[in-house]
């Protein structure tokens, strides 16, 4: 990064040196009051203006106005639109055009500019003024009309060279990218790694991924999330119906460029639009990222820091970038797939080993749930057993995990007796899963115990035996929207294994 911003100075410097050779040269061979020099903007189709300001001594220093010029209005507009020289001897006598509009406060009599152009190519304008009529001689123009040729071959060299050490830049900030992602196991580590090594190439305020789950048809925002909170970020999660607009912009693989992303219909179909509103975006660019065919999700970028809309070059970088990080996201996304299935797979191996074994019941059911608690990654979980002698739904107290003992006594039990008890998980045999218990009308039976645990996204999965329930496995997390589809079959599986358990315990008795 600090390379970068060097070799960006260097490449600043270059062009300032040429335009200020230009506008100096001028200066001491044709006097004038005024004198301004434009350099044409291909993306955003405006004139960025650079004029000599006195730095002290003789010395002169290059100084670009915050104004931009539009290409419709005033002399400037004359010069690229005709591609001609402009003489003006007296501005007062000249009806056919007049100052654009950021010059309505033009106190000059006499004016002269050429547009500067090489091969056909507009490269931008020079001009000069004074505050006396007919200030400048046939001579001058005609001076002037040399200089502007080789101005133009100067500046667009300097141009060229410009966006050749950008690109260069660029490439090396891509290779870069692929040596520094290359050893990055854990998915969160390689979104800290990527939106890292993405911002100096960047240089924007919001930028992240949005990446697709195939198993739940499900685009999720991925922290860290630049320029955003990780719990808003954490929020986002949208499920592309069938035949909505969301899936045919999904399917579309299009670039999405919005000017007013908090009112963009497209946008608003991703529900970005909020996500927008709350980061304060502007200008967004949505590049598609995707691999062998497959759609893999978003690269999600939203303004400039200078503050400009996002222009050609920016949007060839994003469609190269988002082409670069497709398969490295893939690739780490079959990766911890391919872990979670081995990680699954031996959890469920020693749960069915220690089912299998002499430990107790109560041994049984505290490192089951133990090792499926570390395997989901939750923030508890627990066992709910039914006690037909006490006529209760009670916590298996051994088995809670990351349960703060203080909360036993909120969470501990439901009645059976209770009329809304048939439609518990362990009364109706359905599981129940959330993403946002908060914003969802919970059943009352189970409000006290997820508002004691601080609950967002629950998992909760009937233990059964014979068609009977005899109990549920309660699994929570308190960030939104946690769990996914595969992770019920999960649950289920360990759910029969402790049925099986509890049906050999209860036949010893």
């Amino acid at each position: 990064s600090i390379r970068r911003q060097r070799q960006m100075c260097i490449r600043d410097r270059d062009m300032e040196k040429t335009l200020l050779a230009v506008l100096s040269g001028v200066d001491r061979l044709i006097p004038a009051d005024f004198l301004e020099i434009t350099v044409w903007d291909r993306d955003r189709r405006e004139l960025v203006p650079y004029r000599l300001k006195n730095s002290g001594g003789y010395e002169h220093a290059l100084e670009i106005s915050e104004v931009r010029y539009t290409p419709e209005e005033g002399y400037f507009g004359y010069l690229i639109q005709q591609r001609e020289p402009l003489n003006i001897g007296d501005l007062d006598e000249f009806r056919s055009r007049r100052p654009g509009s950021h010059r309505h406060h033009f106190p000059y009599k006499s004016y002269m500019g050429v547009p500067l152009v090489v091969a056909g190519d507009l490269i931008g304008t020079l001009e000069l003024a004074s505050q006396v009529k007919e200030a400048f001689h046939e001579n001058d123009f005609e001076l002037l009309r040399i200089l502007a040729g080789q101005a133009a071959v100067a500046l667009h060299n300097a141009l060229l060279y410009e966006a050749e050490q950008r690109r260069a830049l660029e490439l090396a900030g891509l290779a870069n990218l692929a040596q520094a992602v290359r050893s990055v196991s854990d998915p969160k580590d390689l979104y800290e790694q990527l939106t890292r090594s993405l911002l100096p190439l960047l240089d924007v305020e919001v930028l992240g991924f949005l990446v697709y789950e195939r198993e739940s048809y499900t685009l999720r925002g991925q922290v860290p999330f630049v320029g955003i909170p990780e719990d808003i970020v954490a929020w986002y999660r949208l499920v592309i119906q069938p035949g909505s607009e969301a899936e045919r912009l999904w399917q579309s693989q299009e670039v999405l460029v919005a000017s007013h992303a908090t009112e963009d219909e497209r946008l608003q179909a991703l529900e970005l639009h909020h996500l927008s509103q709350i980061a304060g975006i502007r200008y967004a660019v949505l590049a598609p990222m995707s691999s062998g065919g497959r759609s893999l999700g978003f690269l999600l970028v939203g303004d400039k820091k200078d503050g400009q809309p996002f222009g050609e070059d920016d949007l060839r970088l994003l469609a190269i970038i988002a082409g670069q990080v497709g398969p490295i996201i893939e690739n780490s996304i079959l990766i911890e797939q391919s872990r979670r299935r081995a990680r699954r797979a031996e959890t469920l191996r020693r749960i069915a080993s220690l089912i299998g074994s002499t430990a107790t019941l109560d041994e049984i059911l505290k490192y089951s749930i133990v090792d499926l608690a570390r395997l989901m990654q939750v923030d508890y979980a627990g066992i709910y057993l039914v006690d037909e002698n006490r006529g209760e739904l009670r916590v298996h107290k051994e088995s809670l995990f990351g349960v703060d003992p203080a909360d036993y006594f909120q969470i501990g039990r439901i009645s059976i007796d209770d009329p809304l008890f048939a439609r518990t998980v362990t009364g109706s045999l359905q599981p129940y899963t959330s993403g946002n218990v908060r914003a969802e009308q919970v059943l009352p039976l189970y409000r006290p115990i997820l508002k004691t645990l601080d609950t967002h996204s629950v998992m909760v999965v009937p233990v059964s035996i014979r068609e009977r329930g005899v109990g549920e496995i309660m699994l929570g997390s308190r960030r939104p929207n946690f769990f996914k589809h595969s992770d019920l079959q999960t649950v289920s599986t360990v759910a029969g294994q402790i049925a099986a358990a509890v049906e050999r315990a209860l036949s010893l008795i």
